[in-house]
């Protein structure tokens, strides 16, 4: 800008880059029920810690604070499966961000978070950062299995328990009918 001659202190502007290098952090992804299988056809309900992150920094000798507010969720299950929402989803037994697996075998569960950014200098009005930026969880596993479903009472014999070591081999195959949709609402509670 030209020199207005004000000689002023320099009012930051806190950019995309600068949220970027703030170190957000990733939200902690759950998958339930708890465990580390599911069986196939039954709902696994993926949920996330979710809240405004706040930081204080200073740019320019000005004391800046800013926001970083979660505003979409995308779960990829590694099946092809890709819910994206605008909101974290709540623990088992709710069902607000489900899905089901139709195949046997490993699949990776992954979590991206799209944050948006406002701003403040020395207690001011919040500003908006222009751009979002994306965060991404840790990834966590899970195996869908088929041996469950098919059992009746209570006793599960032992090696039904066990759950296949991770490999090339034991990993689930693609699901040609899965869902790549956006949820508006939380899923409702299914109907007896």
């Amino acid at each position: 800008s030209s020199g207005s001659g004000g000689g002023g202190p320099v009012m930051p502007v806190v950019s995309q880059e600068d949220f970027r290098s703030l170190g957000v952090r990733p939200l902690v992804a759950h998958l339930g029920p708890p465990g580390q299988w599911i069986p196939v056809g039954i709902d696994m309900i993926v949920w996330a810690e979710s809240g405004v992150q706040v930081f204080e920094v200073e740019m320019f000798g000005q004391s800046v604070r800013v926001r970083a507010t979660p505003v979409k969720y995308v779960w990829d299950f590694g099946d092809g499966t890709v819910l994206t929402t605008k909101f974290p989803g709540r623990e088992y037994p709710a069902r607000d961000v489900s899905m089901r697996y139709a195949y046997q075998g490993w699949y990776e569960v992954s979590l991206v978070t799209q944050f948006s950014g406002e701003y403040s200098v020395n207690g001011g009005s919040w500003q908006p950062i222009a751009g979002n930026i994306e965060v991404a969880s840790e990834k966590r596993w899970i195996y869908s299995d088929l041996r469950e479903s098919r059992l009746v009472g209570d006793e599960v014999p032992e090696e039904y328990r066990n759950v296949p070591e991770r490999g090339p081999d034991t990993l689930g195959p693609v699901n040609p009918n899965a869902r790549v949709e956006t949820l508006t609402a939380p899923h409702p509670s299914p109907i007896p």
